[in-house]
This record gives C-alpha cells, structure tokens and sequence, in this order.
C-alpha cells in the first residue's frame, strides 16, 4: 500500500495543481468578464440618462429629476440611481438604495474636477455595489451635475460559487478516475504478473507442474522472471536428489542419530516442509534486567524439548506466539527469524496476539476448555463465548 501511494501521490498533487490553477484562472477571467459586461451595461445606461438629465441640469428641476430616476427603478438587477449637482450634492435618487447618501464617496470630487467618469466596487449596507458616476457637461464643458448608476451585484456570487463547486466536482472525478485507472495499470503491469509468479514458483516447487513461468518479455520483470525460473529448477532438482539419498542412507543405517532422524524426515514428506504450531517458542528474545540489553533465552517447556530436536534435525518451520518482551526487535517483514540464534537450522514465525486474545483463547479456552477435557481431568471443562 505504501508503494502504490508514492506512486499515486506526486501524480495526484501535480494533477490537482494544474486543475486548480486552471480553475482559478477560468473564474477569475469570468468574474472579469462579468465585471466587465456590468461596467459596459453602466455606462449604457449612465449616458442614456445624462442625454435626458442634461437640460433639467441647466434648469434645476428637481420634479423631472424625481421622474427620470424613476423610469429606472424596475430595470433588471440596477440597485438604482442617483443625481447629484454641481457641487456634489445629492439632489435626488431612486427609493431602493435609501441608505445610498450615508455611504462614503471620496471619487465625487475626482469626477468634479477631472470630469472622468469613475467605475469600481463601493461597500453598500451588507453587499457590494457596482458604481458608474459620469460628469454632465455644459456647451462650455463645465461640470453642471452627475449621474450615478448603482448595480446590486449579488448575483455575481452565486455564479461563482456555481463554478467553484463544478471545479470540486471536476477534481474529485479525476482524482477518481486517476486512481482507479494507476491501480489498473499497476495491477495489469506488476501485481497480476508478480501474483502469477509467485503461483507458478509454489506450484513447480510441489511439482504441480513442469512448464515454464508465464512472464514473457525481455523487460527487467521478464529478466526477474527467468532468474526465478533458474532457482525454482535448482531447488526442485536440489530437493528431489535431497530426498532420494535420504532414503537410501535410511535403508543403511541401524542405529537412530539426528542424522538418520533427518535421513527419515526427508525420504518421508520428500520437498515438504515441516511445520510445527504451539502456543510456546521455541526461543523467547527478553530484556535483561541486569544489562537492560535483550537476549535470546530457551523457555523451560515439554513441547519445546521435544519438538525442537526434530526441527533442528529436519528443518521447517515452527509456528508460535511471540511473547516475549524483545521478540519483535528481532523478526524481519515477515515476523520470521532463523533459530536457534547463530545456527539458524529451522524458522520460528512470531504471532502477535494482545492481550485479549490470549486471555480468552489461552488461559480461557485452552487452559480452561481443552486441557481439562483431553486430560480427564477431575476438573470440569469451562466453555464460554
């Protein structure tokens, strides 16, 4: 699992990356586009009511002033809009941006004297509010009054958040479909062939078959593949011609030694191995109160007195709990070691069980359970769930 995510890992933050960066680049030319389309529609209608405002300026009719503003007021999304004269004074402004004269302008001034119109963003009650103030201009180009197009802006937001989710739901799709598609291709490239492998090595060793493995190729796997081709050959061959001269020493020899237990061993399960499953290893790894160092120590045990004389003769593999206090210190990836320590003449596999696992299934069911019922005991067996 660690490998296929550093595999997947780098694809997926690049992938990520770019998408991201590629989404931010789209919302943000459409939030330009859209402020731009609004400045565009502002300044439309901002001209519009200067050609009308022009004369009621020159006039100062506050009454035509009231009605013109008003032909805006049910126009689509236009927040309203405002007049103001001269001087920068407020003169009159549509009823839905009541509120509209308490809001700081400072750019007023600026379309006063420079007689440019002003466009941006202005804070409005609790929103945002995009202006449009353009300057009227006498026969003299003098300023004679401004027209000011407030536009609500809210429904920006919506929009955009529409399109943050849509690139969400974009990224979460292709990070589906890369992960789905790297454990694809790295099931088909490596772990169906190393899978097939393994198979074929098991079953020729049993000899289940005699064919040759089925990676084809002369690719670094196919290189693998004939290089455990030429092992498998040599061990089966190694173990068969194994078997046979142990089973004509054993036919020789009379008296019972560690050899001749071999001898029999071999000529009896041929390639098989030897296993032995108990609760007790063989050897236990402990720290040393004394050295506070960890050392290997032989458990005093029945089954460990008997059995271990065998698996030193014949070879195997010894099946047991690891249980002692250092055991995992010495174990390699697959909790096995060779033992006894320096002869390494069989493996001791080390179970892991905590501390509820060997309440219940040691001391409860097999102490309890098991032993007292194969021992005919006097002791009646306790069963419990």
């Amino acid at each position: 699992m660690k490998r296929i995510s550093l595999f997947l890992l780098p694809i997926l933050i690049i992938s990520a990356a770019g998408l991201i960066l590629f989404g931010m680049l789209q919302i943000r030319n459409e939030q330009e586009k859209m402020t731009d389309d609004l400045r565009r529609k502002s300044k439309t209608v901002a001209e519009s009511i200067a050609a009308s405002s022009r004369s009621l300026f020159l006039r100062y009719d506050e009454r035509e002033a009231v009605r013109l503003v008003e032909t805006f007021q049910q126009r689509e999304r236009l927040q309203g809009c405002v007049l103001y004269d001269s001087t920068g004074r407020l003169l009159v402004m549509t009823d839905r941006i009541e509120g509209w004269q308490k809001t700081p302008k400072p750019y007023l001034q600026d379309v006063l004297t420079g007689k440019d119109p002003f466009t941006g963003m202005m804070p409005f009650d609790d929103r945002t509010a995009h202006v449009y103030s353009m300057p009227v201009l006498d026969d003299a180009k003098a300023v004679i009054g401004i027209v000011e197009i407030v536009y609500d802006t809210s429904y920006l937001y919506p929009i955009l958040a529409s399109s943050w989710r849509r690139l969400a739901i974009l990224l979460a799709i292709m990070v589906v479909c890369i992960v789905a598609t790297m454990l694809l291709i790295q099931h088909r490239l490596f772990t169906l062939p190393i899978r097939n492998l393994t198979d074929w090595f098991a079953r020729f060793q049993k000899g289940e078959i005699d064919g040759g493995h089925p990676i084809a190729g002369t690719d670094e796997l196919g290189k693998l593949a004939r290089e455990v081709e030429q092992v498998a050959l040599s061990l089966r061959v190694a173990r068969k011609s194994m078997s046979k001269e142990a089973d004509i020493r054993l036919k020789k020899e009379d008296r019972w030694t560690e050899a001749r237990l071999r001898n029999l061993i071999h000529a009896k399960l041929g390639i098989n191995t030897f296993f032995v499953v108990s609760n007790r290893e063989p050897f236990v790894h402990v720290m040393d109160p004394r050295t506070k160092k960890p050392r290997c120590v032989r458990p005093a045990s029945g089954v460990v007195t008997a059995i271990d004389p065998i698996l030193r003769a014949s070879g195997g593999t010894w099946i047991a709990h690891g249980s002692g206090e250092a055991d995992r210190q010495f174990v390699n990836s697959r909790n096995k070691l060779g033992v006894p320590p320096g002869e390494d003449r069989y493996i001791l596999r080390r179970v892991w069980l905590s501390k509820h696992e060997e309440d219940g299934y040691y001391y409860g069911f097999s102490n309890e359970g098991i032993w007292p019922l194969c021992h005919m005991t006097h002791t009646r067996p306790i069963f419990r769930d």
